[in-house]
């Protein structure tokens, strides 16, 4: 019998994850990923701790596990937690909590990597799935004037939040999580900054504010080259990034919208936002609603955020994405012929595993931001640690800065 035509829609960990495992299991797969070349792929994002049980499970069944060693950062797992007047709640430089550091860029670089050179298919933007003829509709050109269309026997929609897929099997639509904020870099800290360079060290600084506004958050995290990446995250409604009037894709602008919301924290912790001089990107957070689920459609599924968007305050997308690629290759490995029936084995578990990871990262979300709760989250986090270095099983996403 034929091999079964497969296609992911979708570049980034989840999808290539899925097909280097599809790769190993000798069943063929074409990624079809909307940028024009690796070159022009934006891995938005900093640092990545990969989870024992889903994101390094799924690089070592990849067989890319010595791949990883050679760019993880075990130091990267240092954390520190403040309250906007600097007092620690929460300090755990030195400690391991099993879950070393990936910069996002590095991590998709290594899986594409690993895939045959014909595998990515670039410049490839979806129009349209059809669900019912197994087709896909891709744009044949950049302003969308012309198109062509192929037909497969499984689409695996792997292309993230605002899935283009995902409306084949499902009505439901990400929705605004309450919070939104920005992301910007500095460069070379430790020439322009060495105060933030000191603060950050080698891993990531969580600081915690309980505004009149509804919450503030900043987080400060060390990548791989050095430079560091800073989200400043404030309990806001949905058109708030837009009132402000601003280019949040200007580093200046941003910094002069951002900063008087963080007027009552210590001098020393606003540095984190004044010492940012690169790439700011502005960041509302979209959920999808937690326990969503479709009905089974023969010929289509959904893996990672097009599946579970979550915001990141678990630490749980990519690792989730990475989980749901591992099922699902297994589930078609196993059944070889029977496609369909491997769809819905991978579909039965995903459904109740992505359930109990949205409703953590929710509750994780609602608490960082009420009154103590960077307190109660720091002593969950410690207590977390505890109960690993006693050997048992502990199951929570994280601290949640990917």
């Amino acid at each position: 019998m034929a091999a079964p035509r497969i296609a992911i829609i979708g570049a980034g960990p989840a999808g290539l994850t899925l097909a280097r495992l599809l790769h190993n299991h000798r069943i063929p797969s074409t990624v079809f990923e909307k940028a024009a070349s690796p070159h022009t792929q934006h891995a938005a994002g900093g640092s990545l701790d990969l989870h024992e049980t889903s994101g390094q499970r799924a690089l070592r069944l990849a067989g890319l596990w010595p791949q990883f060693q050679a760019h993880a950062r075990y130091d990267g797992q240092d954390v520190r937690m403040l309250d906007r007047a600097g007092t620690s709640l929460l300090d755990l430089r030195g400690a391991d909590a099993g879950r070393p550091e990936i910069d996002r860029p590095v991590l998709v670089q290594l899986l594409r990597d690993s895939l045959p050179g014909e595998a990515v298919r670039w410049g490839r933007r979806v129009a349209h799935v059809d669900a019912d003829a197994g087709t896909v509709r891709f744009f044949a050109a950049d302003d969308g004037s012309s198109s062509s269309e192929e037909r497969f026997d499984l689409i695996v929609g792997a292309d993230g939040a605002w899935s283009r897929v995902r409306p084949a099997v499902s009505t439901l639509a990400p929705f605004y999580a309450g919070v939104s904020g920005a992301e910007l870099w500095i460069q070379d800290p430790a020439a322009t900054a060495p105060d933030v360079d000191a603060l950050v060290g080698s891993g990531t600084v969580f600081v915690w504010g309980e505004e009149a506004g509804g919450g503030a958050c900043i987080a400060a995290q060390r990548s791989g080259t050095g430079s560091i990446c800073v989200y400043a995250f404030v309990r806001r409604g949905e058109g708030w990034l837009g009132a402000q009037g601003v280019d949040w894709t200007d580093v200046g602008q941003a910094k002069a919208a951002l900063l008087p919301e963080f007027e009552a924290f210590a001098p020393e912790l606003r540095r984190l936002v004044e010492a940012c001089d690169c790439r700011a990107s502005p960041r509302p957070l979209f959920m999808l609603p937690v326990g969503a689920r479709w009905p089974h459609r023969r010929g289509v599924t959904l893996v990672g955020d097009a599946a579970h968007l979550m915001t990141p305050f678990a630490g749980e997308g990519v690792n989730a994405g990475m989980g749901d690629a591992v099922e699902l290759a297994e589930a078609i490995d196993w059944t070889k012929e029977a496609l369909d029936a491997a769809v819905r084995e991978y579909e039965s578990h995903m459904f109740p595993r992505a359930e109990m990871l949205m409703k953590m990262t929710w509750d994780s979300l609602q608490e960082r931001f009420e009154p103590g709760g960077g307190k109660s989250f720091a002593d969950r986090m410690l207590f977390l640690l505890e109960q690993r270095e006693k050997g048992e099983r502990v199951v929570d996403g994280g601290v949640g800065a990917e």
